[in-house]
């Protein structure tokens, strides 16, 4: 049976979410919200009082990444009150629209696994920040070997020669490629 309540939005707070995968599950927040969804899926229905078909507080509401409202990577933090649009399919109760809640912007730069440390592009630094959150400026170019600004890795005094690429060697690989 499909129950379509997508003209109301429903204040919900969000139980669990993998952001690696995209899903997870909302709960509805107020008594008022879950009686107005109880009564306007028995007005759809002939069998009034349909227990099955019921919400309550822990009804779990199943959510996709891609009915979420933002930008870039699409996802919900636990504890995070959310307002949904619902619907009743085969498989149980799922979100057709998510917004959050007074226009905030849901999702953003994926986020990193709990305890993972990265190494900042920008500063050198392992911490939990990447280079685009960097409060540091922007460095300028530098060779990959000593961290030198004065040249880069090909032309490095301390890289040993085995390692070089020279450019001749490389335009002569790849001629003989061709």
């Amino acid at each position: 049976m499909f129950y379509i309540l997508e003209e109301i939005w429903f204040k919900s707070v969000c139980r669990w979410f993998n952001h690696s995968k995209g899903w997870g599950f909302v709960n509805l927040v107020s008594k008022e919200d879950i009686e107005k969804a109880n009564q306007n899926v028995d007005a759809t229905t002939e069998n009034h009082g349909d227990k099955e078909d019921e919400l309550s507080e822990a009804t779990d509401i199943f959510v996709h990444q891609s009915m979420i409202a933002g930008e870039e990577w699409r996802y919900l933090k636990p504890g995070q009150i959310v307002l949904i649009q619902i619907r009743k399919s085969s498989r149980g109760w799922e979100a057709t629209a998510v917004k959050g809640e007074s226009a905030q912007t849901l999702g953003g730069r994926r986020p990193l696994p709990p305890g993972r440390r990265v190494r900042c592009f920008n500063c050198g630094d392992v911490t939990r920040h990447r280079a685009a959150d960097c409060t540091k400026p922007p460095l300028p170019k530098r060779c990959h070997f000593c961290k030198s600004e004065y040249h880069l890795i090909q032309d490095c005094p301390g890289l040993p020669e085995s390692k070089k690429i020279h450019k001749n060697k490389l335009t002569q690989q790849i001629i003989q490629t061709e």
